[in-house]
């Protein structure tokens, strides 16, 4: 038995006999063409261009909703019409044959993307390769890659995979994948996922080290591979199997309900998104509304985010949500988001957390404020819109916030366009300031939304990124309670929705601390859900408040937490 640590992209346990997939690189030609050329080779283009759009169109009409964000999402990308007219332009300046075209300025986008140094937007980069490439296999005539004879229920283990075959291998019914490429915030991971198939990805020299129907374990937990293990290491993960069987059993029982202590009190459970398909996700995953969509992930997925583009993202949002709120955040751009576009011009600073960032950025640069503005506003007509103001630390912020909100709406209404003129505005509450002065700011905004990340990061003075400093960054340190506290007393008081959009809201314990203070809608990421449903159906409100109310001259964060397992564990 040979045991290997990879990074966890999808959590859970799987065992069977592997199915290597080969894959190979697509090679582009590089020729020197004439002018006269030139027209007939851009058809050649625009041909398989219309006709991967039209096989991804017809497929995300033809699939799971899950599925078919992520199809929708490719055809987005294909249609993109300023990728497209930089495409043109650099084949009207160059004697070049346009697959080289194509694949040069695929590259040099994705490498732009892969350079901001975030995740989600390395996810993106594959992405565009993926879809482009495509198109290149359909003007060269090549195969890349092909599930066709991938067996149902085994392990699939691949150097790389695109994202678009993985959409047909999540339908395989596998019981793990591993990879040496990979991503938490790829497009396989999310299916991953939503299909809970674990995926453990980093593992160097694959092809070296397993090969075709050796035996495996695949542990999404830890992120380990055990390669032909013994029949005690087998005895002991089948029956982590069948508990983690008979859990997920039981929290499907919560899907589609509504959360609900063991009384009865209604608690609205929203999900925290990024992009339009991951709001298919999460109402598949039975979440009441989207609590948090960060906008700033549009403005990194592309170079340019025009009024057009962005006003066609929060609609489809919208759309997918029909009756169902969508809570909205303006550009949260600066400090550790750092975006790549002509129109956003970020600077280096020292303590980037602490500059030029969020509304502060954002106030700055009103054109670009507006414009986004602009298309919510517009987006507003087509669903249950809310708009989010991040970072505000003061009563001023506001009150300019709501002046350039003003003039959008007159501008919107002498251009006889419609929208709502109605959409509750909000702002996040996630700097100490603001949560002291939240009794100022409730009666000039109609919600709260607590991000607990930043506001703890804020006070404890902890970069939780930072490991000889990490073990001091808690969202229960006492400080943070007593924050959380004020905030929900003047939201009380002034009668406005008061939600927790942070990863306290989606951890049990914090679920438990936030009803218990007052709390009434969390926002958590989608898979969290019947999770925290099924926690809260334990107990009564009273049990809850009861636990909550000790916890207020806590001394320290391990203190309210032992409290609240007393409860967990009653």
């Amino acid at each position: 038995m040979n045991i290997y640590k990879g990074i966890s992209a999808s959590a859970g346990i799987g065992i069977s006999s592997v199915y290597f997939a080969n894959t190979a690189a697509l090679y582009v030609p590089k020729n020197t063409i004439l002018d006269s050329e030139k027209d007939s080779q851009w058809e050649k283009f625009e041909t398989a261009r219309n006709e991967v759009l039209e096989t991804m169109t017809k497929a995300s009409e033809n699939t799971s909703p899950e599925q078919a964000a992520i199809f929708q999402t490719y055809c987005m990308m294909l249609s993109d019409p300023d990728f497209i007219s930089q495409v043109k332009k650099d084949f009207q300046a160059k004697s070049l044959n346009i697959e080289h075209i194509i694949n040069e300025k695929v590259n040099e986008f994705a490498q732009n993307l892969i350079l901001s140094g975030d995740d989600y937007l390395k996810a993106r980069a594959e992405d565009i390769k993926d879809v482009y490439n495509k198109v290149l296999c359909q003007m060269l005539n090549q195969k890349v890659l092909t599930a066709k004879n991938i067996p149902e229920g085994s392990v699939l283990v691949a150097g790389y995979i695109n994202p678009s075959d993985a959409m047909f291998i999540t339908q395989k019914k596998l019981k793990g994948i591993i990879t040496t490429e990979g991503g938490k915030h790829s497009h396989l991971a999310i299916l991953a996922n939503t299909y809970g198939i674990p995926f453990v990805y980093g593992i160097d020299n694959i092809d070296k080290i397993i090969k075709s129907n050796d035996t495996v374990i695949v542990d999404g937990n830890s992120g380990t591979i055990y390669v032909n293990p013994d029949e005690v290491v087998l005895h002991v993960f089948n029956a982590q199997i069948k508990d983690l069987e008979e859990e997920n059993s039981h929290l499907a029982k919560f899907k589609g309900k509504n959360a609900t202590t063991k009384d009865g009190v209604k608690i609205n459970i929203n999900a925290n998104i990024g992009n339009v398909e991951e709001g298919f996700l999460a109402f598949e995953d039975g979440a009441d509304g989207i609590g948090l969509f960060r906008s700033e992930f549009l403005f990194m997925e592309k170079a340019d985010m025009s009024e057009e583009s962005q006003f066609a993202a929060y609609k489809q949002v919208l759309e997918t949500a029909k009756e169902k709120t969508v809570t909205i955040r303006t550009l949260d751009c600066g400090g550790d988001k750092i975006i790549k576009s002509p129109d956003i011009i970020q600077e280096s600073e020292k303590n980037p957390l602490l500059g030029w960032r969020a509304i502060r950025f954002t106030l700055d640069n009103t054109d670009l404020f507006k414009t986004q503005l602009r298309a919510l506003y517009r987006a507003s007509a087509f669903g249950n819109l809310k708009i989010m103001f991040p970072l505000i630390s003061c009563h001023e912020q506001v009150m300019s916030v709501l002046k350039l909100v003003k003039e959008v709406q007159n501008q919107l209404a002498k251009e006889n366009i419609p929208y709502n003129k109605d959409v509750p505005l909000g702002i996040m509450i996630e700097t100490p300031a603001a949560a002291l002065i939240a009794d100022h700011l409730a009666p000039t905004v109609s919600f709260f939304s607590i991000g607990t990340n930043d506001l703890t990061q804020y006070t404890t003075c902890v970069d939780r990124e930072n490991a000889k400093v990490s073990h001091l960054f808690s969202e229960f340190h006492p400080a943070v309670i007593r924050l959380i506290k004020n905030t929900i007393e003047a939201g009380q008081n002034h009668n406005i929705d008061v939600s927790v959009c942070g990863e306290l809201a989606g951890s049990i314990e914090g679920a438990i601390l936030l009803v218990g203070m007052g709390v009434r809608t969390l926002s958590v990421s989608s898979r969290k859900i019947n999770k925290i449903k099924e926690v809260l159906s334990r107990f009564t409100l009273k049990e809850i408040e009861d636990v909550a109310s000790e916890i207020y001259e806590s001394l320290d964060a391990s203190s309210v937490l032992s409290k609240i397992n007393l409860l967990l564990n009653k």
